[in-house]
């Protein structure tokens, strides 16, 4: 019996055996949310669920690889909702440690890691190494004038992304596995955050009211259905309208992995396209639209694949033009996501003459007028946690504070690692999207991987995506990239090695 190749060994068992554990998984993190909100004790939930998802990732990440990439990817999207139920029921809590799940998680990847040491001169995982050294950059200079937990934590939210991204990328015997796991994942997370958002838009779960008021997230004093901008299970609606639009690029491309023939597909991305209609993020919109602009480039598709991106592009102006407070038909809406829609639908379409008029463009670029000097002329950065919500563990009042609210990507990237980090950061990401080059032609892993990196760096100019779960969503098509490079070279080396032996 053949030697089975590194990364193929995590498949076995196979059948139910293979579901067992996995299971056991599910059932376990399900049982610890519902017992203790039935038992009343949500703050329990806070120490709870974090321990619960780290001793899953460890039993997942070596024996059942696709499984545990599932368990991960629904802990990015879902923990944020699990932690608004935990604060309704035991009071709002800034810094929740219900948050640490999806990290703890993903550190599982350093067993696998570490066991890979030997691999870093790899030219594929290379890029990986550098992205880590950026981070450590930022980490260290975050330590040296800053708080020590914010600097940990933010370092964290950095790491986490690209550490599962390289996990996945030396899991080359795994991946038509991953293709297919992928393709589920991504149809499943589209529609129940899609749906979920627009149940959240038009009844209002009072948990995620709640929260939304005391964590200021709502733009006003008061949040009513159908006044304000859904958020789904995610953080606030950015991270969730850049994660459904690049979740919609992969389900394009998930026809013939899923067997789903053209109307299905179709009627998912509706769903999704309504949902980040609804969100009014400018951003998710064009992060879409060019993905989908890009896979229709790159791979000639033909009419059966460009119906549903056409779909999904025309549908959220068409949805903003319908729906009451959101258009001239219907009633007029509150000012935080009903009044200002039409404007945004027509800063899109109708050209910069009018985008110049918008008060969200102006106020963009007046922050990146006065914002830019100041990182150009700070070479050494203000280090991790100096932005974003990690600067409440910087707080004595643990509220959002300095530079928390960073409206741009381009600009926090080297806020926080400085140049050296930065430089190092890009280069490792570059060499990333670079080894992919030798992938098999046609590979739908491959082309949705550039796509959305290509969308990501578009979006930088909006928000930092790197990070969290936006950059969860960002490294790991990367990784799946490269791991289907690694599956076509161990393809290529055992066709050349048979040639050998026949000779």
């Amino acid at each position: 019996m053949p030697r089975a190749r590194r990364g193929e060994r995590a498949t076995a068992p196979t059948g139910r055996r293979a579901l067992v554990l996995p299971a056991g998984v599910a059932g376990l993190l399900v049982a610890v949310v519902a017992a203790t909100l039935a038992a009343g004790d949500g703050g329990l939930l806070r120490i709870a669920f974090p321990a619960a998802s780290a001793v899953g990732a460890l039993a997942l990440v070596r024996s059942r690889p696709t499984a545990y990439l599932g368990l991960v990817w629904w802990l990015w999207v879902l923990t944020p909702e699990v932690r608004r139920l935990s604060d309704y029921q035991a009071g709002y809590d800034p810094t929740s440690a219900v948050v640490l799940a999806p990290l703890v998680a993903s550190a599982a990847c350093l067993v696998t890691t570490l066991s890979n040491l030997r691999a870093a001169g790899n030219p594929r995982l290379r890029g990986f190494v550098l992205v880590g050294c950026g981070i450590a950059v930022g980490l260290v200079v975050g330590l040296a004038r800053g708080s020590h937990l914010a600097a940990v934590y933010g370092a964290a939210d950095w790491v986490a992304p690209p550490l599962v991204g390289a996990h996945l990328a030396w899991q080359g015997g795994v991946a038509p596995a991953y293709r297919r796991t992928v393709a589920g994942l991504a149809l499943a997370t589209v529609v129940t955050i899609s749906a979920y958002g627009l149940i959240q838009y038009f009844l209002l779960p009072s948990w995620d009211a709640y929260w939304a008021l005391h964590s200021g997230l709502a733009e006003y004093p008061t949040i009513t259905a159908g006044h304000f901008r859904p958020f789904s299970t995610l953080n606030s609606p950015a991270p969730f309208a850049f994660v459904l639009a690049v979740l919609m690029l992969v389900v394009s491309q998930c026809r013939h992995a899923l067997g789903m023939v053209t109307m299905g597909l179709t009627a998912t991305m509706a769903l999704g396209a309504t949902a980040l209609a609804i969100s009014g993020i400018r951003a998710g919109w064009i992060v879409l639209a060019v993905g989908l602009v890009y896979l229709l480039v790159a791979q000639r598709a033909g009419l059966a694949r460009l119906a549903p991106m056409a779909v999904a592009v025309a549908l959220p102006f068409v949805v903003l033009a319908l729906l009451p407070g959101h258009g001239a038909i219907g009633p007029g809406g509150t000012r935080a996501a009903g009044s200002q829609a039409p404007s945004r639908v027509r800063s899109v379409t109708v050209g910069l003459g009018d985008i110049s008029r918008d008060t969200s463009f102006s106020a963009r670029v007046a922050f990146y007028k006065a914002e830019t000097p100041m990182v150009a002329h700070d070479a050494l950065g203000h280090g991790t946690g100096s932005t974003g919500t990690a600067t409440k563990l910087a707080s004595a009042t643990h509220e959002v504070t300095g530079m928390g609210n960073f409206d741009s990507g381009l600009l926090a990237v080297p806020y926080e690692l400085g140049w050296l980090g930065t430089a190092l950061y890009v280069l490792g990401a570059v060499l990333g999207v670079a080894a992919t080059a030798g992938a098999r032609p046609g590979d739908p892993l491959v082309a949705t991987g550039r796509a959305v990196g290509l969308a990501g760096l578009v979006y930088l100019v909006f928000a930092n995506d790197l990070t969290g779960a936006s950059g969860f969503f960002m490294w790991i098509a990367l990784g799946l990239a490269l791991a289907s490079r690694t599956r076509a070279e161990a393809g290529d080396a055992l066709a050349e090695n048979l040639v050998v032996r026949a000779s």
